[in-house]
């Protein structure tokens, strides 16, 4: 809900958050001009691109052999990781794994995220941005559009979705299918370790419980709200959840 920006920056970087904050420009451009476009802080102090510039050209001459290590040079794959876990398991598919295409199919982007870099030294950060599509359940991108998921390669042809536009399948993506597989363990490990905190199901339902319990007096005094309706919402949420959980479990079991 907090907006991504200076502020945000300077509160939460290890750095102390002056560096250069890019919002929906992905790592595969050669020229600085697409991330300057896109950058959203130090607009007027001379900015630089230069080091979005060369984190492009580090991931594009990386490969299967080496793509950990480069990650591990630019980026905190850790937090990285733990960043997929909680995306993929809450089923954000209007994130950094939805590439949609122009009417020609042949420009695919992105969305719902920013980059920061940090002032001090040559590191970046993937930062996770409006969330209001994650925990849909079943996810309509691959439910209603056989979208494929963000591990799977076998078939990069364009997919036909809503609005009459396409999408790419986001392991066709290099920085998303390399990822996926060469980190896979890792990504497994911090699933894991989310499905044992946070995610837990008798968390998940105290939480909702207890928000429910919140909102009760608003909801039955809003005209515009269905009481029974609401209450059925609710316990779908549950189901919703418990279903999040066990789809995957199958996903990283071995």
């Amino acid at each position: 809900m907090e907006q991504i920006d200076g502020r945000f920056t300077r509160e939460n970087m290890p750095d102390g958050g002056e560096g250069n904050l890019y919002k929906e420009v992905w790592p595969v451009h050669a020229t600085e001009a697409p991330y300057i476009d896109a950058l959203k802080t130090n607009q007027d102090e001379m900015p630089s691109g230069d080091k979005m510039v060369r984190f492009a050209a580090a991931l594009e001459a990386a490969n299967d052999s080496n793509w950990e290590e480069v990650l591990e040079q630019w980026t905190d794959v850790d937090m990285l990781m733990a960043k997929m876990a909680v995306d993929r398991t809450i089923e954000h598919w209007d994130g950094i794994v939805a590439w949609y295409c122009d009417g020609a199919g042949e420009n695919c982007s992105n969305h719902n995220y920013y980059w920061y870099e940090s002032s001090t030294e040559d590191k970046v950060w993937l930062l996770p941005w409006d969330m209001d599509r994650a925990m849909v359940w079943p996810t309509p991108i691959r439910t209603l559009y056989n979208m494929p998921d963000w591990d799977d390669d076998s078939d990069c042809s364009n997919v036909s979705i809503f609005f009459g536009i396409s999408g790419k399948p986001p392991a066709c993506d290099k920085f998303i299918g390399s990822t996926s597989r060469n980190l896979w363990a890792r990504y497994v490990a911090k699933t894991e370790e989310f499905l044992a905190g946070p995610f837990q199901l008798s968390a998940l339902e105290a939480k909702v419980d207890a928000y429910a319990t919140q909102l009760a007096p608003f909801i039955d005094e809003d005209p515009a709200i269905d009481r029974q309706a609401w209450d059925v919402a609710v316990i779908q949420l549950k189901s919703d959840l418990a279903s999040m959980r066990s789809s995957i479990q199958q996903k990283i079991a071995p």
